[in-house]
């Protein structure tokens, strides 16, 4: 029985991982997409599109929330993933050989 909760342990660190990954991204993208729709939608109707600063605020703050996304994986990886903390500490340390500790472990 334990044996099961054991191989099941890794298998719902690794979903929770994607689901966190997953959720960010959505969360991040959609606004960005739901704003391109929107434009496009504008664009089709040939209907002339005056953007007041208001919306300009809008969408610069979305480009910046889309831009993110790229930026956050990263984060996201270290704060939900051992092994790629202790994979990312074994490439920093193999390059740089900076401390001991890290020698031992190659």
């Amino acid at each position: 029985m334990s044996a099961v909760f054991v191989a099941v342990k890794p298998n719902a660190r690794i979903t929770k991982a994607l689901l966190v990954v997953s959720t960010v991204f959505v969360a991040l993208n959609l606004p960005s997409y739901a704003f391109r729709i929107h434009a496009f939608v504008i664009d089709l109707r040939n209907e002339p599109y005056d953007m007041s600063l208001h919306a300009f605020i809008w969408q610069e703050f979305i480009q910046f929330l889309y831009y993110s996304n790229f930026s956050s994986r990263f984060f996201l990886y270290c704060a939900c993933s051992t092994n790629f903390r202790q994979a990312l500490k074994r490439l920093v340390c193999r390059r740089h050989s900076l401390c001991a500790r890290c020698a031992e472990l190659n």
